[in-house]
């Protein structure tokens, strides 16, 4: 029915040409007036891909998950994931809650140990580590997610009920770096990127 593909979300907190995208899909709107509309149900589906690339700038310190250590802030262990999740926004900026679509937290391979500092700050070397994940099976065992969505509150039933015929959803996306190590950012740069494909399969507009 609708579909888009490329959706990226950046977490580039040391580099400012990081850009926020956008994806929009369109999707028929209920025919009837509004107090006929009693619930909006959605089938769809997402893959989800990312890219990471990591540098230990740390003149001693090696950087390994794999090793046992507790940030003294936080209490919590060493390492490093990435959070990212998606979402739409309606023709009115209103946020369109589906609750269905997952916060994902993503954990790069345990064999990713970054040495101290190698002098060059390129994501690679013996401080630095490029990841390129266009599937990642421990996220998704399947290449498609599929969930079910559905809207009763009248707030959200009356987004579906625009007079041109048509409703325009506008997707977002959001990632970050979540680093716990004994010098928590000031051990590590990194970037990473979220990529979404997303396909509605199907909408049902249930009547009173």
């Amino acid at each position: 029915m609708a579909s888009f593909s490329g959706l990226v979300g950046n977490d580039w907190p040391w580099d400012a040409s990081e850009v926020k995208d956008v994806r929009r899909v369109s999707l028929a709107a209920f025919p009837g007036p509004l107090a006929t509309l009693r619930k909006v149900r959605i089938v769809h589906r997402h893959h989800l891909a990312w890219y990471a690339q990591l540098e230990n700038i740390h003149p001693t310190f090696t950087f390994d998950p794999r090793a046992l250590g507790i940030n003294p802030i936080n209490g919590q262990p060493w390492g490093y994931d990435f959070p990212a999740w998606f979402y739409p926004t309606t023709e009115s900026g209103t946020l369109l809650w589906f609750c269905e679509l997952p916060a994902v937290r993503i954990h790069p391979p345990p064999s990713v140990v970054l040495g101290p500092f190698d002098g060059v700050l390129d994501w690679a070397g013996t401080s630095g580590e490029t990841i390129s994940m266009p599937w990642d099976r421990q996220i998704q065992p399947e290449y498609w997610s599929t969930r079910v969505s559905e809207f009763t509150h009248p707030a959200y039933l009356a987004e579906f009920c625009d007079p041109d015929g048509v409703v325009d959803l506008s997707w977002h996306s959001i990632a970050y770096a979540q680093v716990e190590a004994p010098w928590g950012a000031a051990t590590l740069r990194n970037k990473f990127s979220a990529i979404w494909d997303f396909e509605v399969l199907a909408v049902e507009y249930v009547r009173w």
